[in-house]
């Protein structure tokens, strides 16, 4: 019986001292502060250079402010395009919004786009009708972008007659992929 109540004793006496010793419990930490180089953005910007011109296909010459397409006739836009592009990887798409039409001309005239990177650090691809630009450095680039509009010979009647096409809406707009 005595080595009973010991035992009890002592298991009282443990369960006293761990209870005891829960709030005393304790876990080492430390912190170190480390030294890193900072990470920046890059950014991308399109503008465009000077004022894109107008000729008629074949021609040196600047379109007159009056001139007036007619059917079976091309005209071609020629406009450069300065891209500021900084970021690793950095892939984008060159949209076209098209001419808007004022009277219904668009509706006979056959327009494509056009783009001619200038430098070898920018491949360039067609995709949906965009142009996805492949930039391999940062850096500014110039493209030229060419938009020729046809008007198609094949009209009847005064199909497209005194109607126009507004180029000052034309837009290009150039988006990270």
């Amino acid at each position: 019986m005595k080595k009973l109540i010991t035992g009890a004793i002592a298991g009282t006496v443990g369960i006293a001292l761990l209870v005891g010793g829960a709030g005393t419990f304790a876990l080492w930490s430390s912190q170190a502060q480390v030294d890193s180089t900072i990470i920046n953005s890059g950014h991308l910007t399109l503008t465009a250079s000077g004022t894109g011109t107008w000729k008629e296909s074949g021609a040196a010459a600047a379109l007159p402010t009056d001139y007036k397409i007619i059917p079976g006739k091309t005209v071609v836009f020629t406009q450069d395009l300065v891209i500021d592009a900084v970021g690793n990887d950095l892939t984008a798409e060159l949209k076209y919004t098209p001419i808007v039409e004022n009277g219904g001309l668009a509706s006979f005239v056959d327009t494509t786009v056009t783009v001619v990177e200038n430098s070898t650090d920018i491949d360039s691809a067609v995709l949906n009708g965009n142009t996805v630009l492949d930039i391999k450095k940062p850096g500014t680039y110039t493209v030229t972008a060419t938009v020729t509009a046809y008007f198609r010979s094949n009209v009847t009647g005064q199909d497209g007659a005194n109607s126009m096409l507004n180029p000052d809406a034309m837009t290009f707009t150039l988006a990270q992929k």
